[in-house]
């Protein structure tokens, strides 16, 4: 190997000698080969930092390009952190689906968690049709109160209440002929509402319920395993947008036979009196409804939180029923894993629980709506304020109508809580040999397992978080919510008497 001295001449490349010339240890030779090398470099501006030109100015340019080199060098790294953090911290996910043993669920969540599902079954009509012609179009008036959609009136007839509502805005400039006759009929039916509610003994929730068919025009028998009990005791009357519904009782036997059953199914039957098919020109039949029980006042919005089977009328329908968990804390776990953000119930300020139902909080909001346009409390939902009268037909296809309208409601504010139980069903339909006025209804529900759907995502906080992290959170809260709607059941059952 040989080497050549800065003079130029040839070394013999001995150690000691010729290689001691370069000097490297010294920084002012050091300043000099680097500076030769920047002047004759083809990289970028590095002619211009190493510009033999003046002290002052050579140090300006070698200060400004050494900030910009920096900056970006930065602005590379921040790049790199804020797509790092926006793939760890992505609602993009996948849910895990696995089938899970229900005494693994009840361990997790010994406070929700539910034996049986809330069973909630809608006649169609609710109401009863053993009136005069007269009588039965003021009863068909009233149970306006219940809201539109479900009530007495066909589609065509709701149709055209939108359309009044929207004329009396002045949002559309005429009415068809079948509309304006349909809104003098209303105005007259108003008027004699208005005569009938005049009376001190008048009460609204109470003339609904009573000219709604009862629990003993409802059921024929109910069965529970090997065991004949009273149907009303199973079941309780409640105010939907359905009308009158029959709804299980938290405490039924059916809850406590669910409990302590070692059988993988729990069967249940119910005869119901079929409903004539000429007593109304509206949908006949009945319609049943499966939600969590812990969630009270059902009411019927398809929110996937309520599922919804339709019996057929003189046969026997079947229904399988599953219970499924979901899980959605992860879509509010930030990436750096410390806490959620899962929604809360925010319309009580002294109690606000990550365990509410999205169709109550509907509910609550449109309730608040009508309290503040139209001064007066929709029939079946509750106010924690009393202070306000129930609200009448008229004000549900009118004033309910003007109120969305100039709120501008297009979605509903209410989000889906973190943790919700709902349930998937399938059902078979069988003859019960030409007796037409008895429909069945056989639930077959599982008591040993249920799906369970968890909301994942490949976050930085879901590699940190050990596996059981926020099984706490998950059952601090008592379920002060059921006894809310529990003490609303209560007030109601202490003013009005009790279906028969």
């Amino acid at each position: 190997m040989t080497c050549y001295s800065p003079s130029g001449t040839h070394g013999s490349g001995q150690p000691g000698t010729q290689r001691s010339e370069w000097r490297w240890g010294d920084a002012k030779k050091r300043r000099e080969v680097v500076t030769r090398f920047g002047q004759t470099s083809s990289i970028h501006a590095a002619s211009y930092v190493c510009s033999p030109r003046r002290k002052s100015y050579s140090l300006f340019v070698k200060i400004v390009y050494r900030t910009l080199f920096a900056f970006c060098v930065l602005s590379v790294i921040s790049a790199i952190f804020f797509l790092l953090q926006d793939n760890f911290s992505k609602e993009s996910t996948f849910i895990n689906t696995v089938l899970r043993d229900s005494e693994t669920g009840l361990k997790e969540d010994p406070i929700y968690f539910p034996l049986f599902p809330r069973v909630t079954i809608c006649r169609r009509p609710t109401y009863r049709t053993d009136f005069n012609e007269s009588y039965m179009e003021l009863v068909h008036y009233a149970m306006l109160s219940l809201g539109t959609g479900q009530g007495p009136y066909i589609p065509s007839e709701e149709a055209m209440l939108v359309q009044i509502a929207m004329y009396e805005m002045n949002l559309i400039a005429n009415l068809s002929a079948d509309e304006i006759n349909m809104r003098d009929t209303l105005q007259t039916m108003e008027e004699r509402f208005k005569n009938l509610s005049q009376s001190e003994t008048f009460n609204l929730t109470r003339f609904v319920l009573q000219h709604s068919v009862g629990c003993r025009g409802m059921f024929r028998s109910c069965l529970i395993h090997v065991h004949l009990p009273d149907c009303c005791e199973l079941f309780e009357p409640v105010l939907t947008t359905y009308g009158v519904c029959f709804t299980t009782r938290t405490d039924s036997p059916i809850q406590k036979y669910a409990s302590k059953t070692g059988a993988r199914d729990v069967i249940v039957k119910f005869n119901l009196i079929s409903p004539d098919q000429t007593e109304a020109a509206t949908e006949v039949g009945f319609r049943v409804f499966f939600s969590d029980p812990y969630m009270d006042v059902p009411v019927m919005p398809t929110t996937g939180e309520v599922v919804r089977e339709d019996m057929v009328t003189g046969m026997k329908t079947a229904i399988k029923v599953q219970l499924i968990k979901t899980d959605r804390t992860a879509l509010f776990t930030p990436f750096h894993g410390m806490g959620n953000s899962c929604p809360k119930w925010e319309y009580t300020p002294t109690f606000q629980s990550i365990r509410f139902s999205t169709y109550l909080c509907h509910l609550k909001f449109l309730n608040e709506l009508m309290r503040r346009r139209c001064k007066c409390n929709l029939i079946y939902r509750y106010s924690d304020v009393e202070d306000m009268s129930v609200c009448g037909p008229r004000e549900n296809y009118q004033c309910f109508f003007h109120a969305v309208f100039e709120s501008n409601v297009s979605v509903l504010p209410c989000k889906f809580a973190c943790v919700v139980y709902s349930y998937k069903t399938e059902s078979s339909y069988m003859s019960l040999g030409g007796n037409s006025s008895t429909s069945g209804l056989e639930i077959l529900y599982n008591t040993q397992q249920y799906t369970y759907n968890e909301y994942k995502k490949a976050t930085l906080s879901y590699l940190l978080m050990s596996p059981g992290c926020g099984t706490n959170s998950r059952q601090s809260q008592p379920p002060k919510y059921n006894l809310i709607a529990k003490d609303i059941r209560q007030k109601l059952s202490n003013s009005v008497p009790q279906l028969a």
